[in-house]
């Protein structure tokens, strides 16, 4: 799948919209701005070649990352939600087993979803997502000890930026 590389990354000062570092293969500009805040955006190391994979972050300089499936968090709580929802409505209207019947026929769906979705890259330090670089093999899944060790450091880095 080929598909354009960008970087989506969280404003480090007011959470709010987020900042695109990066669209297509076209080197991002010097630093984008925060069209919340108004903060100009640090680049601490070179833009990210599109062609190569990821081995340093460009928005915190960070080196350690780890993968997920490139889906958004807030739309996979509201299906489970809603599937929740229809299938207790199912179970109560028409029967547990409609109601399993629903719940497995969503398991399939998803199933079929995640299989389809591309990896993303995420830096641990900004919590920045890199979209369509190719894989780089050293980056693994989510590590929770690697997490905890990075919330301070993350913090750290907050803190430089608000000076």
């Amino acid at each position: 799948m080929n598909r354009p590389a960008w970087i989506h990354s969280v404003c480090p000062r007011c959470g709010g919209d987020s900042i695109v570092l990066a669209r297509g293969s076209a080197p991002p500009g010097p630093s984008p701005e925060c069209p919340r805040c108004g903060l100009r955006h640090p680049r601490s190391s070179p833009p990210a070649d599109p062609a190569l994979p990821l081995s340093r972050c460009c928005v915190c300089g960070g080196e350690e990352f780890y993968t997920q499936k490139d889906f958004n968090r807030r739309v996979g709580l509201q299906v489970v939600i809603a599937t929740g929802i229809v299938a207790f409505l199912v179970m109560v209207l028409a029967g547990h087993l409609w109601g399993l019947l629903v719940l497995g026929a969503v398991l399939l769906l998803d199933l079929a979803v995640y299989r389809r979705l591309p990896e993303v890259s995420v830096c641990y330090l900004c919590q920045s997502v890199y979209h369509g670089f190719p894989a780089n093999p050293e980056h693994r899944g989510f590590y929770m000890g690697n997490e905890e060790r990075f919330k301070a450091l993350r913090q750290a880095w907050l803190e430089g930026l608000s000076r």
